[in-house]
């Protein structure tokens, strides 16, 4: 057999492509955002609702809405049922949104450690 990998090689022609690593870590991609994202995006832009008249609307200081929207402020069970009760959605659909946010971002940053640090009871035998 004439040619193969050696003439191949011979002919100066690359065998295999390297991959280079990427030099930075990339940033983690969250698939649940935050709470004020989606109360910004999905609920205050579309409807026109500036964060001041929300909050007066639903009884909070227009600082809390602003700081929901910026993610500096968790939306808690309080606000959960305050905001379910203006846009009409289930009590607990502001609050879980905010748990389970919270779930993936802690899973990314200390969820590895834990499972190596902590077995699981049921395999302790």
């Amino acid at each position: 057999m004439v040619g193969g990998l050696v003439a191949w090689k011979a002919a100066g022609f690359a065998t295999e492509i390297q991959i280079a690593p990427h030099s930075e870590p990339e940033a983690p991609v969250f698939l649940c955002p935050p709470p004020g994202e989606v109360l910004r995006k999905e609920y205050l832009e579309p409807l026109g609702i500036a964060p001041a008249d929300l909050a007066a609307r639903i009884g909070v200081l227009e600082g809390t809405i602003k700081d929901v929207l910026s993610g500096n402020r968790p939306i808690g069970v309080e606000l959960s049922l305050r905001l379910a009760r203006y846009f009409s959605t289930a009590s607990d659909f502001w609050v879980h949104l905010q748990v389970e946010h919270d779930l993936e971002r802690t899973r990314h940053s200390v969820g590895d450690q834990i499972r190596r640090d902590i077995q699981p009871r049921t395999s302790l035998g």
